[in-house]
Parts: C-alpha cells; sequence; structure tokens
C-alpha cells in the first residue's frame, strides 16, 4: 500500500513541476520555442519535455516535439536532417503523436553544420509559423556543443538537472556554456528530487 502512495505522490509531483513550467513558458508572451537541456545523460530531460508538450497540448494548442538530440537518436526516422538536405519534404516527416506532433531529428553526417545552416533556420522559422509552441529536445550539454547552436534558434532554454547526481561545477560549466547562446534560460527543472 505504501508503494502505491509513493507513486502517487511522485506522480502527482510530476504534474506540478511540468504546470509550472508550463505557466512559466505562458508567462513569455513573444516566446514560442523552447529548448530543453540538461548537463548529462539520464537525467530525464526527454521525459520532461514530452511532458511539458503533452501538458500544453491540453489546453487546446498545436504542440510540434521536436527531437534535435541527434547523437542519441534511435531508429531510422527522417526528420530536420533530411528535410534540410532536401530530400524530403517538411510534412513527411511530422508524425502525429496521441498529444503532440512529433519531427525527429533525422540522419546527418555533420550535426555541426546541419545546425549552422541557412536552411535549418528557415525550417524553424517556418515552423514557428505552423505551431503555437515548439518544444525542443536537446542533446546534453557536458559532452557536445549542440544545445547552444540549438539555444539560437529558441526562444527560451531550460535546464533539467538531476540534484546529487551532476557535480556542481559540472552544472555551473554547463550553464556558462548556455550562457554563450543568445538565448535566455528560462528556468531550471530539478528532477528526481525528493
Amino acid at each position: 500500500m505504501s508503494i502505491f502512495r509513493n507513486k502517487e505522490k511522485v506522480s502527482r509531483k510530476n504534474k506540478e513541476v511540468v504546470n509550472s513550467v508550463k505557466a512559466l513558458i505562458y508567462s513569455k508572451k513573444d516566446m514560442k520555442i523552447f529548448g530543453i537541456t540538461s548537463c548529462m545523460l539520464l537525467e530525464g530531460k526527454t521525459t520532461i519535455a514530452k511532458k511539458i508538450a503533452s501538458s500544453i497540448t491540453e489546453d487546446n494548442k498545436k504542440v510540434l516535439y521536436l527531437d534535435l538530440d541527434i547523437r542519441n537518436a534511435k531508429g531510422n526516422q527522417k526528420g530536420i536532417a533530411e528535410v534540410t538536405a532536401r530530400s524530403v519534404e517538411l510534412q513527411e516527416c511530422i508524425v502525429h503523436e496521441e498529444h503532440f506532433e512529433y519531427l525527429a531529428g533525422g540522419k546527418c553526417e555533420s550535426i555541426t553544420g546541419l545546425l549552422a545552416s541557412f536552411e535549418f533556420v528557415d525550417i524553424m522559422a517556418q515552423l514557428k509559423q505552423i505551431y503555437d509552441y515548439i518544444i525542443v529536445d536537446t542533446p546534453q550539454l557536458y559532452e557536445f556543443m549542440d544545445a547552444v547552436q540549438i539555444a539560437d534558434v529558441c526562444d527560451g532554454m531550460i535546464m533539467v538537472l538531476e540534484p546529487y547526481v551532476v557535480p556542481y561545477k559540472m552544472a555551473v560549466d554547463c550553464k556558462r556554456k548556455l550562457e554563450n547562446a543568445s538565448t535566455p534560460i528560462i528556468g531550471v527543472v530539478m528532477n528526481k528530487a525528493d
């Protein structure tokens, strides 16, 4: 019985966190594209990003979940990389999930080249016209600079941190990396915290 209560407590706490992030996003009136990043793998950023996207759709908003964590991609789904290379049309890659629309990162030889391309920036501008909100799942900051590049096409960034797992110095280093982008860090989610 106590295990059920603990799961219920965790579920309620997760919903509160997601609702708080959603309220924060809604308070940023001129912002539509939000990047979600973390310091390390397995901090829960993808789960948080999907829950945020799903929660926003509950308010009848059109939401795109964009998976730009290309280095950790699973499967061979075509995505924004192939659209940027003009080998496939954008609408062919968008998948209608239960609560939101999904666009994979796809496969490419140079992630840095993809993120720096004019075509990528143009596609992001097109998506911004189509959707009320875009939630972008980015790679972890400690190992790669992708999230910093992705931040340049986002309106705001949210960091997911797992306390007692991510060393303080690493968290500070990652925050500094992200501050090098022109996009503000609008919040931090302490995931898996008691």
